[in-house]
């Protein structure tokens, strides 16, 4: 979307790239708020943007891409729980009503914004049509983009 034109190294994840990052060797990485953080804080990284459209609340000092000039630039790291298909709506509601349960926890909630996450639990239909969403927007981006795969590893 800004026209610039990175080398992508295939860090085997992000925790890999950081001793490359930290000597110099690159540049900069795409990191999540739980990983970078710890560094940003010791202050042997900056970080330049956050990748939300809105302000992260752990980084709030740190502009958004939308901010420096990247209009539209919107990309969050986002968990989630899921189940195999055909599990009983029974089991699931179950299970939603046990995770909002845990998710408004004060100190699950301390611990998680010390790590830069911000719970949201959402409900089940609301979480598979955020899914649905993030399929379509990135099937875009790869397909403008031409992306492709280099390796596929399981994890």
């Amino acid at each position: 979307m800004a026209g610039v034109k990175l080398v992508h190294i295939p860090y085997k994840g992000v925790a890999a790239s950081y001793p490359d990052l930290l000597s110099g060797q690159v540049q900069l990485t795409f990191a999540s708020t739980i990983s970078a953080t710890p560094h940003i804080r010791s202050g042997k990284l900056r970080a330049l943007g956050v990748t939300t459209a809105l302000h992260a609340r752990s980084m709030a000092s740190v502009p958004t891409f939308a901010e420096s000039g990247v209009k539209g630039f919107d990309v969050a790291q986002w968990y989630g729980m899921l189940a195999p298909a055909g599990t009983p709506v029974s089991i699931i509601d179950r299970l939603h009503r046990a995770v909002v349960v845990a998710l408004g926890d004060a100190e699950l909630i301390e611990r998680m914004a010390s790590d830069g996450s911000e719970p949201v639990g959402s409900t089940p239909a609301q979480f598979a049509a955020h899914i649905r969403t993030e399929m379509a927007g990135w099937k875009t981006v790869i397909e403008q983009t031409g992306i492709k795969a280099e390796c596929l590893t399981a994890f």
